[in-house]
């Protein structure tokens, strides 16, 4: 396959699939159906995070340091539980992972509306292309902001450049929010991408494992992965699998570099917490590139198809990818049958140790005229409640502390039946890299100089420079601070 002059890969500014969402706008309305369809603009918030919990970093002290002595048994305070006044709260996402269809699909029947009665939630998916606007137009437009859906690889472009950040440490000990009870180290990681403020709950875990079509390993007659891999059995499995057949060429391994890079198993820093300058073009970094670039030696690929948008749709569309590693998303496959996952490979020198945790969050913009409305919202959603039935459904694997309800994920969703769920997990998280607001402009450089690595347009050195000075360029220029 010739590789095209120009890049159709962009500014990448979403950090995952960047699949094609519809615009779906509710306004408040009496009927039930359209109290139902609220309750689906919210759940939906949630539906693309399915992902990993796990061990994790941080301490309690770190997690419930805006909310006093709090031992997190118990489930939040009752002045939490109620919303007396109708109000509409408008959801915006900046990871661009939704489409209508997740609504119904992953929604229906959710009981948000049965808790708040009087709260509308107006959806409003990520850039024109998804059917919504950029954070940039949204303000241009004039359009009100209350809850920011965001990962810490998207939401430095898509919330802090714009200075829509809140800090909520305040509110959340007014009304008695426990913090406590949250993953410990996903609320250390919120705080560290807001330079050490709290501006948001992280509500959901992302998954780590690796994806596999049966079919494939089938037909050319190889055994399946299996949980506990190195990245070099992984190698010789995807070289076994790579070939044409019948005209068609079949991949061995694809992975997101995005995530690979933000999640890194060798817990390396895409910058220098000292100076802020990108650091990806380290010695340990290059290693880490040479891990990967050699599943991408096996290819000829062109620049669109390195990008995860692409590399989802050769994997569950063309069925043409044997091992496939988002990195991040929803676990469940729509277009693919015979499927199943094992953990992340790992590196030999870490055996057990996988990706870092990578949660998703829910934030109050500064602009929000009702900051303690959305924030008992975000509450219900991080409740014993929602996140077991969310966790029963397979919907995202929950952002509790002690992996609680891990046990039950996907228990009454058919599409995990027979599954090996346990493999959305590592045995061990990796420790946790540095981040800040800008960890996203960082990671978003060190995937282009993937992509000219594995296209085979520059060699590594050249490309991790000219990385390297992108990615400060980008941040100099930032209007956050």
């Amino acid at each position: 396959m010739l590789h095209p002059k120009t890049r159709t890969y962009g500014g990448f500014p979403a950090p995952a699939m960047l699949m094609t969402n519809h615009h779906i706008s509710v306004s408040r309305g009496g009927s039930k159906m359209k109290k139902r369809w609220v309750a689906l603009m919210l759940g939906t918030a949630i539906a693309v995070t399915a992902g990993c919990g796990g061990a994790a970093t941080g301490t309690k002290e770190e997690a419930g340091s805006a909310n006093g002595d709090k031992k997190g048994t118990a489930e939040p305070a009752a002045g939490l539980d109620k919303i007396d006044k109708p109000v509409t709260l408008v959801v915006f996402d900046t990871t661009g992972n939704w489409t209508k269809d997740n609504f119904a699909e992953a929604f229906s029947g959710s009981n948000i509306m049965q808790k708040f009665p009087n709260v509308t939630l107006k959806f409003m998916p990520f850039h024109k292309t998804r059917g919504g606007l950029t954070t940039d137009e949204m303000i241009a437009a004039g359009e009100q902001i209350d809850l920011i859906v965001g990962s810490p690889g998207t939401v430095g472009a898509g919330m802090y450049n714009q200075k829509l950040e809140a800090d909520i440490a305040p509110l959340v000990k007014t009304l008695g929010f426990d913090l406590s009870r949250l993953n410990p180290g996903a609320v250390s990681i919120v705080k560290e991408v807001g330079n050490g403020t709290l501006h948001g709950i992280p509500f959901a875990m992302s998954h780590t494992a690796m994806m596999y079509n049966k079919d494939i390993f089938d037909k050319f007659g190889v055994a399946y992965p299996k949980d506990g891999m190195t990245w070099d059995d992984t190698y010789e499995l995807a070289k076994k699998l790579t070939r044409t057949d019948g005209g068609k060429a079949y991949y061995g391994m694809f992975v997101s570099f995005y995530h690979a890079a933000l999640r890194n198993q060798s817990s390396l820093n895409l910058f220098d917490p000292n100076s802020g300058k990108s650091a990806f073009d380290s010695a340990a970094w290059k290693s880490f590139y040479g891990n990967f670039s050699r599943f991408y030696d096996l290819y000829d690929l062109n620049a669109t198809q390195v990008v995860a948008a692409q590399q989802k749709k050769m994997w569950d569309e063309e069925q043409v990818v044997a091992m496939y590693m988002p990195g991040s998303g929803d676990p469940a496959v729509k277009g693919l049958k015979n499927y199943d996952y094992v953990q992340s490979p790992v590196f030999k020198e870490k055996p057990g140790v996988g990706p870092q945790a990578y949660p998703f969050t829910m934030y109050i913009s500064q602009t929000s005229k009702h900051k303690e409305e959305a924030l008992k919202v975000i509450n219900y959603l991080v409740s014993d409640e929602y996140q077991k039935a969310k966790a029963e459904e397979g919907t995202f694997i929950p952002a509790l502390k002690d992996n609680k309800y891990l046990d039950v994920f996907g228990k009454s969703n058919p599409s995990y039946q027979g599954k090996n769920v346990k493999a959305l997990l590592p045995a061990v998280h990796a420790d946790s890299s540095k981040w800040n607001a800008f960890t996203g402009t960082y990671a978003k450089e060190a995937l282009n100089a993937f992509i000219d690595i594995a296209i085979k347009t520059k060699d590594a050195n050249t490309a991790l420079r000219e990385g390297v000075e992108r990615a400060d360029k980008a941040v100099q220029t930032s209007t956050f601070k």
